[in-house]
């Protein structure tokens, strides 16, 4: 689901999308 939820808003924002992920991958 989570998933689903961030490749729609990758399309819309995906800038935003990047900075969330690199978050992500920094924890």
């Amino acid at each position: 689901e989570t998933q689903s939820k961030i490749r729609d808003m990758a399309k819309d924002k995906p800038q935003e999308v990047a900075e969330i992920l690199k978050v992500w991958l920094k924890e």
